[in-house]
C-alpha cells in the first residue's frame, strides 16, 4: 500500500513561523498496489480518517475474491479476511458488511459477516475485531420490551474507549422493533452494558405522537466522542408532521414546522442525513418545503438545490448533495458536502465542498498529474476528520484506476487544552484545580458552576487583511464579563477554576459580556488588537467570570483554545 507522510500540523509551535503548510492532495493507495501480508487491492469498501491524518481502511485485497478483505490502520493490518473471531469459537470472519467507525487510537467499530462453521454465516456486531453481539441474543438495556432479542445490525457509530452506538432491528415475538443503543464492551470480556437512545414506541418531548421507525440511512444517525446522538424518526400521526430530528431530548427539526428561511418549513425529515461535531452542533441535509434539498448547519442554511455553488461562475446551480451521504461537519463548523451542479449544458458536474470552497471537482481536479474521473459522493465515499484539516475520500484516475485519496488542508485554525485532564499534540495531561474536570472528548474548558465547561467557537477567514475573525463562547456563566486572551506559547497551568493554555505573554484582546445563555461574540479586529502578522500562530481562549458559585470558589474560568494560523 503506497504510504504519504504527513506531519499533525505545524501547531507545535504557536511561535511566529512567516509560512503556513498549503493544502494538498495526494494517493494514499491505488488499485493494484500490493498488500503487505499478500494480495493486490481491489476496491476500497470502507474507510475513516482521525486527527492526525491517519486512516483505517477496509479494502478487497483479491480481485478474484469479492470478500477477501484486510483491515488496515495507519499502514498496520488490524484484520484480515479468514481470521478466527475474538469471541466466537471456531468463527471466522467473512465480510466487513457496513462503513466502519473509527476510535481515538485505532480502534473500530462496524457490523461483520462471519463463517460460524459448515457454511453458516451469522452477521454481528464487532468492536475492534471482536465479537460484542451476535443475532438472538436477549436485550437487557432498560425498558426493553419483554422478550426482545438482537435481530439485525444496521450501523455502528463509535464513542470513545469502548462505547458506541448501533442501529438494531429486535425481534419482539416476530415484530420488527427498531432502536438505537448505546453499547459499552470490552473485546476481551464482551458486552459490559446497554442503555436505549431511542426505540420504537417511545414518546418524544414535544410530541403527541410515538416513535413509529428509525431513519434507515446510512447517514440517518450519529454519535459524537462527548455522549451525544442525532437521529431522525417517523411518528406515529399526520403524515404532514411525522418526520423528525432529534438531538438526544432536543427536537431540531419536524416536519411541517419552520426551518431558519422565512416562507420554508421542513419536509421528507425520515431520510434526512445527519453529521454531529464533538460540541454538539449539527449538519443536517434536509428537504425544505419548496427549496428542495439543503444543507444546514447549526439551524441556518449553508446551501440548498437552485443556488448557485460557491467558486462556480458559469451560470451553473446545484441540483443535489450525495447519493444518500451527510454533510459532514467539523469541531470548529467547517461543512463537507458533496453535491452535483450543471448550467444546462454538457454533462453535470460533481465535486466536494468544504464551506466556500471548491475541494474537488470530477474531470477537473489532478493527483500526481492525472485525472479524477470519478468521485464517488456515496454514504462510504468521503469521510473528515473531526478536527477538519483531512478529508478523505475514494475516486478514478483517468477512467481506469481506483484510488484513496487524501486532502490536507494545510494550516488551520485547531482546539487545544481542553478541561478534561487529557493530553493533547500542543499540551499534557494536566489535570483541572480542584477535580472539575469536564466531560472528555466535548473539548470544553475545566466544569463550571453550570454544571459543564465553556468552549471557544471561531469565524472567519483567518487573513490579518480580512478583519472578520470573530470568537464566539458557549456555556460559559449567564450575564457576567469575560475577556478574550492571546498567547504564543502552549502550557497548561491550573489557574482560578480552569486551565491558562498559553503565554509568552498572555494578552488581553477584548471584553465580551455573556447573555442569557452563556454566549457572547467578539467585535474587534482581532489581529489588530493582538499585533499580529501573516504567518504568526496565536493561542486564544476566553477568560471569564463565575461568581459566587464556582467550582473552586475562585470566581472565573476558562475556556478550551483555539489556535489560529494567521494568513
Amino acid at each position: 500500500m503506497r504510504r504519504v507522510v504527513w506531519s499533525a500540523g505545524a501547531l507545535l509551535a504557536l511561535s511566529t513561523s512567516g509560512s503556513l503548510q498549503a493544502q494538498t492532495i495526494s494517493a494514499l493507495a491505488l488499485e493494484g498496489d500490493a498488500v503487505p501480508g499478500g494480495g493486490t487491492i481491489d476496491r476500497f469498501l470502507h474507510f475513516d480518517v482521525d486527527d492526525e491524518g491517519r486512516v483505517l481502511v477496509v479494502l478487497d485485497a483479491d480481485p478474484s475474491v469479492a470478500s477477501q478483505f484486510v483491515v488496515s490502520f495507519d499502514g498496520t493490518e488490524l484484520l484480515r479476511y479468514g481470521d478466527p473471531v475474538a469471541g466466537l469459537p471456531g468463527a471466522t470472519h467473512v465480510a466487513i458488511s457496513t462503513q466502519v467507525s473509527l476510535g481515538e487510537t485505532g480502534g473500530f467499530s462496524t457490523t461483520m459477516l462471519v463463517d460460524t462453521g459448515g457454511g453458516s454465516t451469522e452477521l454481528v456486531l464487532s468492536l475492534n475485531g471482536a465479537v460484542t453481539l451476535i443475532p438472538g441474543m436477549p436485550v437487557f438495556a432498560p425498558g426493553a420490551p419483554g422478550g426482545a432479542t438482537y435481530d439485525v445490525f444496521r450501523g455502528t457509530w463509535f464513542g470513545r474507549g469502548d462505547t458506541f452506538m448501533v442501529r438494531a432491528d429486535l425481534d419482539v415475538g416476530g415484530v420488527v422493533h427498531d432502536a438505537l443503543l448505546e453499547i459499552t464492551s470490552d473485546p476481551g470480556i464482551g458486552l459490559l452494558a446497554e442503555e436505549f437512545v431511542v426505540q420504537r414506541g417511545d414518546l418524544l418531548p414535544g410530541q403527541t405522537f410515538a416513535v413509529e421507525e428509525l431513519g434507515d440511512l446510512p447517514a440517518s444517525h450519529d454519535r459524537n466522542r462527548a455522549g451525544q446522538h442525532a437521529y431522525s424518526v417517523r411518528l406515529g400521526g399526520p403524515f404532514a408532521t411525522d418526520g423528525a430530528v432529534y438531538v438526544d431530548d432536543v427536537l431540531v427539526a419536524q416536519e411541517g414546522s419552520p426551518t431558519a428561511v422565512p416562507g420554508q418549513t421542513w419536509s421528507n425529515l425520515l431520510s434526512a442525513r445527519v453529521d454531529l461535531n464533538n460540541h454538539g452542533r449539527l449538519a443536517l441535509i434536509g428537504n425544505q418545503s419548496t427549496l428542495g434539498e439543503s444543507v444546514f448547519f447549526d439551524g441556518e442554511l449553508v446551501t440548498n438545490v437552485g443556488a448557485t455553488p460557491p467558486g462556480i461562475t458559469d451560470g451553473s446551480v446545484f441540483i443535489s448533495f450525495g447519493s444518500q451521504s451527510a454533510a459532514l461537519c467539523s469541531d470548529l463548523g467547517d461543512v463537507l458536502y458533496g453535491a452535483s451542479w450543471t448550467n444546462g449544458v454538457g454533462q453535470d458536474r460533481f465535486g466536494m465542498f468544504v464551506n466556500d470552497q471548491l475541494l474537488v471537482q470530477k474531470n477537473v481536479t489532478t493527483v500526481g498529474g492525472q485525472t479524477l474521473t470519478f468521485v464517488d459522493l456515496s454514504s462510504r465515499g468521503y469521510r473528515m476528520s473531526d478536527n477538519g484539516r483531512y478529508v478523505l475520500f475514494a475516486g478514478t484516475l483517468n477512467a481506469s484506476t481506483d484510488g484513496l485519496f487524501l486532502i490536507d488542508r494545510g494550516d488551520i485554525p485547531s482546539e487545544f487544552c481542553a478541561g478534561d485532564g487529557q493530553a493533547d499534540d500542543l499540551t499534557p495531561a494536566v489535570p483541572c484545580p480542584c477535580s472539575n474536570e469536564s466531560l472528555v472528548g466535548a473539548n470544553q474548558g475545566c466544569e463550571n458552576s453550570q454544571g459543564h465547561g465553556a468552549f471557544l467557537l471561531v469565524d472567519g477567514s483567518f487573513t490579518v487583511a480580512g478583519s472578520d475573525t470573530v470568537f464566539t463562547v458557549f456555556q460559559a456563566r449567564p450575564n457576567q464579563p469575560g475577556m478574550l486572551v492571546q498567547g504564543s506559547v502552549p502550557q497548561k497551568l491550573p489557574f482560578k477554576d480552569g486551565l491558562l493554555c498559553m503565554g509568552n505573554p498572555t494578552e488581553r484582546i477584548e471584553v465580551v459580556f455573556t447573555d442569557a445563555n452563556g454566549s457572547a461574540s467578539t467585535a474587534s479586529d482581532v489581529a489588530v488588537e493582538g499585533l499580529v502578522a501573516p504567518g504568526d500562530f496565536r493561542g486564544y481562549q476566553l477568560w471569564y467570570r463565575d461568581p459566587m458559585i464556582s467550582v473552586c470558589g475562585t470566581g472565573s474560568n476558562f475556556t478550551q483554545a483555539i489556535v489560529i494560523p494567521w494568513q
